[in-house]
């Protein structure tokens, strides 16, 4: 091979001895809306709800939905093996070397009782809000469990929604798509 370029790099990358300017809580102390985010370190719990819509069932069949929810889980708690790579919880611990360990759980699916496409921005926060307290009437756990920093508020809660992204489908709807999305509301 006559080619000038290696097919074999070694990257060193030390640490050791480096500190941050900032860090993520400083983003949130400083940002300028009024936010907060789920503590960076120790042991912190999420909240997933997957959430079905009314039109839910025109796109995943009713007989899916125990198995998407286990894929939820995995996803989000599972190991490699039952990932084949990472999953939310096992990603969080090696990029934070072991400063941050996720856990929770992945609830029953929420009926929000309405449609999918008629989901406005306004609708999320109802969203949030409804199946939160669908939560609390439902499982009897702790609530605080999920308020490591016990500031009052669910430190993280995913809405996992039972339909499909929005640009698959062709919709305005540009709601229902993954992305992060805080209430700014103190109530």
């Amino acid at each position: 091979n006559d080619s000038k370029w290696s097919d074999e790099a070694v990257v060193e990358v030390s640490i050791k001895g480096t500190s941050l300017r900032y860090n993520a809580k400083d983003l949130m102390d400083y940002n300028v809306y009024a936010t907060s985010s789920m503590p960076t370190t120790g042991k912190q719990n999420v909240l997933v709800i997957p959430v079905w819509f009314t039109d839910s069932s025109k796109y995943i069949s009713n007989n899916k939905e125990t198995h998407i929810r286990h894929d939820i889980d995995s996803a989000f708690f599972g190991t490699s093996q039952d990932t084949g790579w990472h999953s939310v919880k096992s990603y969080y611990y090696e990029d934070s070397y072991g400063n941050l360990e996720i856990d929770g759980i992945v609830t029953d699916w929420y009926e929000a009782g309405v449609s999918g496409k008629n989901i406005a921005a306004s609708g999320v926060d109802s969203l949030v809000y409804k199946s939160v307290e669908w939560f609390k009437k439902t499982y009897s756990g702790n609530i605080k469990d999920f308020d490591t920093d016990s500031n009052g508020y669910i430190d993280a809660v995913c809405l996992i929604y039972g339909y499909p992204n929005c640009d698959t489908i062709n919709s305005n709807n540009d709601n229902l798509w993954a992305f992060c999305y805080w209430l700014q509301d103190e109530s």
